[in-house]
């Protein structure tokens, strides 16, 4: 059916339930099969990792806020690594980062490497965040959010403790707190 301007117009249901609670249930019941066979396609499609205590963390190569390309596990051999994933509109990834910033001054000559990930932003906007909040651990970029999706990451903040032989040690979801962040730390150092 068309308008006097040509407009196609579609009607959105027809025959004896136009216009009743019956055909728009039927329309309701339509979309939500419709979305469910969406759903079921995509999540055929795109797999999801599930990272888990024990296994070897998966290797990567990102470049820092200055340039400078990581490579992880290589570049970092024989070095505890807490891999955090983070964004600046994560209102507990801002509180928190100061406080792992703590934990990294104390224990980085003995072996600690942060690696913070930001999920997708641009270098400029990371670049004045982490400039605001004043840390000085490596801040990675992960513009097409690859690592992140290879981390299975689905909220924020999350961290991976990594030990000295690439496996991973502790996943904490969420915020951890300074102690308990310091306490997961130096369980992997004094191995």
């Amino acid at each position: 059916m068309s308008d006097k301007r040509g407009d196609i117009m579609l009607k959105v249901a027809s025959g004896p339930a136009e216009g009743s609670l019956k055909g728009y249930l039927y329309l309701l019941l339509l979309a939500g099969s419709l979305a469910l066979l969406v759903g079921l396609f995509h999540g055929c499609s795109d797999q999801k990792v599930v990272l888990r205590v024990g296994q070897t963390a998966p290797a990567f190569s990102l470049a820092d806020i200055d340039g400078k390309t990581w490579k992880f596990p290589e570049d970092l051999k024989g070095k505890v690594v807490a891999i955090r994933f983070w964004a600046d509109w994560c209102k507990s990834c801002a509180e928190e980062m100061p406080v792992i910033e703590k934990t990294y001054d104390k224990y980085k000559d003995q072996g600690l490497v942060i690696l913070a990930v930001n999920i997708g932003q641009e270098r400029d906007a990371v670049v004045k965040f982490i400039n605001g909040i004043k840390i000085s651990y490596t801040v990675l970029l992960d513009p097409g959010t690859l690592v992140t999706k290879r981390y299975g990451v689905t909220g924020l903040p999350i961290t991976f403790i990594i030990d000295r032989n690439g496996i991973i040690k502790q996943k904490i979801l969420g915020e951890a707190g300074q102690t308990a962040f310091e306490e997961i730390v130096l369980g992997q150092l004094r191995k």
